[in-house]
């Protein structure tokens, strides 16, 4: 298990914003295009234009910016999930052992079993955020794949409108959830 330092974070960080930037900027260059959406309360990528150039953007678009990102997050979830579950089982083990003496090796015990359950919890959130990010952004990913690839005169103005509010609201789970 590798430990999160500063520089790592960061470089993720400017990885995460190159990654943002890169799939943002096709539509300057003429590879799809930004319209508003909705009732034109804010702007989008065009999903609803059907030709090739929108067909080809909404594409990678859904595939870089929801699949992947889902997709990287499970296959990180489930290697912590395995992680701390491997933990759990370490921690049940020592709960089995331990003796009410008071020497150096119960505390040391002690200490990695309080470490297991924060492990745990912190597991169990990062869960909790993955579940709000997914259902966050189900809806307005679908709306796109409807709007691009299937009849476009299913979605209106307010069935467009209201997975964007569930898009930007994933905004907010991350502090009301920790």
């Amino acid at each position: 298990v590798r430990s999160v330092t500063h520089r790592r974070s960061m470089i993720i960080i400017i990885i995460v914003w190159c990654y943002a930037i890169f799939w943002s900027i096709p539509p300057f260059f003429g590879v799809g295009s930004y319209v508003l959406e909705g009732y034109g309360l804010g702007c989008t990528f065009d999903f609803m234009t059907k030709d090739l150039n929108h067909y080809l953007h909404v594409s990678f678009l859904f595939a870089s910016s929801f699949v992947v990102p889902v997709t990287i997050i499970i296959v990180c979830f489930t290697r912590i999930a395995i992680t701390v579950r491997a933990h759990r089982h370490e921690l049940n083990k020592m709960r089995t052992k331990l003796t009410e003496d008071k020497d150096k090796k119960h505390k040391s015990s002690i200490r990695r079993a309080n470490k297991a359950k924060t492990e745990f919890q912190i597991a169990k959130v990062g869960f909790q955020v993955t579940i709000f990010y997914v259902l966050s952004w189900m809806p307005y990913s679908i709306v796109a794949v409807i709007g691009q690839y299937f009849d476009s005169d299913l979605l209106t103005p307010l069935g467009t409108v209201v997975p964007v509010i569930f898009a930007k609201c994933s905004a907010i789970w991350n502090p009301i959830i920790y």
